[in-house]
């Protein structure tokens, strides 16, 4: 993760010079080097989809995921399932409003007993 390139989504920008941030990794490459995108989500991920290049990876809130995934821009879902019940919490796919069939690609069990499922839209 730490040599792909960097995109922040941000309704309010960012000045990420004033973020302490650790130094480049050998790739060179530091989120201070990020680029901020204040644009329209959806647009701007349109656009870096049809770029050539590494495969995109979004890390972020559940409002982040609902859109991305309500706008249909998702190849595949890493969904992980921890060791906890919460008794709570937001719905990821609360915004569908149809059915979205998944094939399961693979599995991943850690020791802490998480289990990672890969799925692509089928």
């Amino acid at each position: 993760m730490n040599s792909l390139p960097k995109f922040v989504f941000t309704r309010k920008g960012l000045d990420v010079s004033s973020i302490a941030i650790p130094q480049p990794t050998s790739s060179g490459r530091s989120w201070r080097q990020a680029s901020i995108l204040t644009q329209d989500l959806m647009k701007a991920v349109q656009e870096l989809k049809r770029q050539d290049g590494q495969d995109l990876v979004a890390h972020g809130g559940v409002e982040l995921a609902q859109s991305l995934v309500e706008a249909d821009l998702i190849d595949e879902y890493w969904l992980l399932t921890h060791p906890i019940v919460a008794g709570q919490g937001l719905r990821l796919f609360e915004k569908l409003t149809r059915p979205t069939h998944l094939e399961l690609i693979e599995t991943h069990t850690f020791s802490t007993g998480t289990l990672a499922n890969i799925y692509r839209p089928a």
